[in-house]
């Protein structure tokens, strides 16, 4: 973990859901959908929750737990008496050897977790200490900044324990891995081929295949595609903007193979997902 990162305490907030007085993210209550710009850890501590992510709709009960990422639309909805405690933690205080030891910081994987008792306990200790750290005065601005970003890195470390064992890599791959990961979200839109990016990289494409099937359990052209595809459901979904224009704006060149695209991956057609949901949510 690279303790060098400055801390500002406006990188870190702990909430109290439903708060004691009216509270918005990024300008938007979290009862309506909002695209998030900061990582959003929800921990449900009594009641239970509808929480909309991507799409899905889930039923979360007390000692449930939920990582939401930068650029995820959600919307959370409790129960009547429900509380929940909500961090929020920016992108840049999310520091790529922090969340590469945990791997919580991809979009593209769960992030969901049922807490049995003792897990409930460790985790919630986790968190009220972090928000003690952010309330306390009188130490050193240095010293403070390394105690949140490691109680950051052992909230992280624990939730990663909550799953599946994650496979062995060796640091090569996780590099590796890591810059192709930042180097599709940037370049997405562009559609660019895996020979692009392993060019950029200064790797062979077979490298950059392996690395990406090591880390993340699909191959290199899957890992862009999903990526593609998570953000056209995006646009279909929440804005009105006409399918041609979506088209476009992710490198398609017309909307008819945007349309076999996104058929391909939905079972739908782009107008037929867009009906589908809209009758949904009205």
């Amino acid at each position: 973990m690279d303790t060098r990162h400055t801390v500002d305490v406006a990188e870190i907030s702990i909430l109290d859901y439903p708060p004691t007085s009216e509270i918005a993210l990024n300008g938007t209550d979290l009862t309506g959908r909002v695209r998030l710009e900061a990582h959003l850890l929800l921990f449900i501590e009594h009641g239970e929750a509808s929480v909309e992510i991507e799409l899905e709709q889930r039923r979360l009960a007390r000692g449930s737990f939920a990582w939401l990422h930068p650029g995820e639309c959600v919307q959370v909805s409790l129960d009547d008496g429900a509380h929940a405690v909500l961090v929020l933690a920016s992108q840049s205080i999310v520091t790529h050897a922090t969340a590469g030891v945990s791997r919580v910081d991809d979009p593209l994987l769960p992030s969901v977790w049922a807490l049995d008792d003792a897990q409930y306990d460790d985790i919630h200790a986790a968190i009220r200490h972090l928000q003690h750290e952010l309330t306390a005065t009188g130490r050193p601005e240095t010293a403070r900044a390394r105690i949140l970003l490691h109680l950051l890195a052992v909230l992280m470390i624990q939730l990663a324990l909550l799953g599946e064992p994650l496979p062995e890599r060796d640091g090569d791959v996780n590099a590796i891995f890591r810059s192709f990961r930042g180097l599709v979200e940037e370049h997405y839109r562009e559609r660019l081929a895996v020979n692009t990016y392993a060019a950029r990289m200064g790797y062979s494409p077979r490298t950059i295949t392996r690395a990406t099937s090591i880390a993340a359990g699909v191959s290199a052209k899957e890992f862009i595609d999903r990526r593609l595809y998570l953000e056209a459901r995006r646009l279909i979904a929440y804005t009105d903007d006409a399918v041609g224009s979506i088209a476009v704006s992710l490198g398609f060149d017309d909307a008819t193979n945007f349309t076999k695209f996104f058929r391909q991956r939905s079972g739908a057609t782009p107008t037929q997902f867009r009906s589908e949901h809209t009758l949904r949510w009205s």
